[in-house]
């Protein structure tokens, strides 16, 4: 299967493939059999000499039919190379150049690398050393305790790759309105919970509040998605989580402010899913055997 092929594809299942039109046909109409036979019969040679083919029926060719033949086949030729314009402009795809962003996913990629020798380094070999100081220290717990951490900061900044190049389009893309922050487990930590129920933010909001929903930490699971009208919050099954938390803060949160207000709100949610945590190991313990 060729990129030509796929383009096709892709056109008919978005409903603009528009098939490219057939040349027209040059070939000459069929002679009557009848006419050339007869006039093949009939025509007397001294006829031939005067500029009038053996066999053929018509006169002789005069300069003006071959001036119109020429001027019919230019046009056919012109005709062919527009045809040819036009299937090369079907198969075309547009794409938007988002001004700056090759730099900016540069300049990430770069921050990325470093922020990973220096984690890598920190989480691990000089983690496992202090670790080992310790009286008593049991050395297996030791490594199994730094590599835990050390994989949890690589998870984290291999993800980001993804989730800061989702960022980067978006906060470049004047068709996006904003974000909103989602959780793929279900289960977000209590910090994680706040900028969840914030909802949809907005570019028009104060920098710092906006630039929060690009910030994770070890183990985080959640990711910005853009938001592209006002109704996709409103309608999507991937942002009901953060409807019901938008919904529950000023309930959780009533008559408090600044940090108590979160304080309040992240004890909340590790009430909510211990408790659901715990739904769920009795239901599975109470549930009938096969």
């Amino acid at each position: 299967m060729t990129l030509a092929d796929l383009r096709r594809e892709f056109a008919a299942l978005a409903g603009t493939y528009k098939p490219p039109t057939q040349p027209p046909s040059d070939s000459p109409p069929p002679r009557d059999s009848t006419t050339s036979s007869s006039a093949g019969t009939d025509e007397d040679p001294e006829d031939d000499d005067q500029g009038q083919a053996p066999g053929d029926g018509s006169g002789p060719v005069d300069d003006e039919d071959e001036d119109q033949d020429d001027d019919s086949g230019r046009v056919d030729d012109e005709d062919q190379d527009q045809d040819d314009e036009d299937d090369e402009d079907w198969e075309r795809i547009l794409v938007e150049e988002l001004k700056g962003l090759r730099e900016e996913e540069e300049r990430i990629e770069r921050e990325a690398e470093e922020e990973l020798r220096i984690v890598l380094e920190a989480l691990g070999p000089r983690n496992l050393d202090q670790k080992l100081t310790v009286e008593d220290a049991d050395p297996d717990d030791s490594h199994r305790q730094a590599g835990a951490r050390q994989a949890a900061a690589a998870s984290r900044v291999a993800m980001n790759g993804a989730r800061s190049s989702n960022w980067t389009h978006m906060t470049r893309d004047r068709r996006a309105l904003g974000y909103v922050r989602l959780s793929r487990t279900g289960t977000p930590c209590g910090w994680c919970a706040v900028l969840i129920s914030r909802g949809p933010v907005y570019k028009s909001r104060e920098s710092a509040l906006f630039k929060d929903g690009d910030k994770y930490h070890d183990n985080c699971n959640c990711y910005a998605m853009p938001i592209w009208n006002r109704d996709q919050y409103q309608s999507s099954e991937l942002t009901a989580l953060s409807r019901q938390y938008m919904a529950l803060w000023p309930e959780v949160t009533k008559g408090k402010s600044g940090k108590a207000a979160v304080s309040v709100w992240r004890r909340f949610i590790r009430q909510q899913q211990r408790a659901a945590a715990q739904e769920a190991r009795q239901s599975t313990s109470t549930a009938p055997e096969a």
